[in-house]
């Protein structure tokens, strides 16, 4: 969940008009009016988003509801359902419904840069997101092989390469590998994902 939650976020700040704010920076989960307001007042955001997400073996159920910021209203909901592979298909399903919503005067949606088609890749990388927030020396190596495995399945995937430069900075600054070596690695890494899609924030900002 937290995974796709980041892909989700960076998917919906590619949008014309749009600044997302950290996930992270919300300390709660809280939805009343009272948190809402509060949040959007701290944060300084028109417009929160509150989801849900039902995950098994083979199915997925994902529940969103946005909320004005200044007075808690209610301004949409979506549910997404379908199988694990078509999680890869939510950036584009998000990114359509938001822009909609929101009203943005661009005449049309941004694709979402540096993501794939491929659901084995997608997947691959989803782990590897999981893998790389637990911090780990060995979290990271193996999520080091999960974005591998991601880019192997889609050598033009953006986001595969951006996890790897991640995952190698982290182990050079644990010292878990050689230092200058890891750092080398995070360069080559960044400027993959960087030929693929120069817009990718976490590429530029490793």
């Amino acid at each position: 969940a937290e995974s796709l939650r980041m892909d989700l976020a960076n998917a919906i700040s590619q949008l014309p008009e749009v600044q997302v704010r950290a996930a992270h920076s919300i300390q709660s989960s809280k939805s009343d009016a009272d948190t809402v307001r509060n949040v959007a007042r701290t944060l300084q955001v028109d417009v929160l988003i509150y989801s849900h997400l039902t995950l098994d073996a083979s199915h997925f159920v994902l529940h969103m509801e946005m909320i004005r910021g200044e007075d808690a209203a209610h301004m949409a909901s979506f549910r997404y359902e379908g199988s694990r592979s078509e999680l890869l298909s939510l950036r584009s399903k998000v990114q359509r419904d938001v822009f909609s919503h929101l009203s943005l005067t661009q005449r049309s949606e941004q694709h979402a840069l540096g993501s794939t088609n491929d659901a084995n890749a997608y997947e691959a990388y989803l782990l590897g997101r999981s893998l790389l927030e637990q911090r780990t020396d060995d979290s990271l190596r193996n999520a080091s092989v999960a974005f591998t495995k991601s880019a192997a399945a889609d050598p033009h995937f953006s986001g595969a390469y951006a996890g790897m430069a991640h995952a190698e900075m982290i182990l050079a600054e644990h010292e878990a590998i050689p230092v200058a070596e890891g750092y080398q690695k995070t360069r080559e890494f960044a400027q993959k994902a960087l030929a693929e899609a120069s817009a990718s924030s976490e590429a530029h900002a490793l």
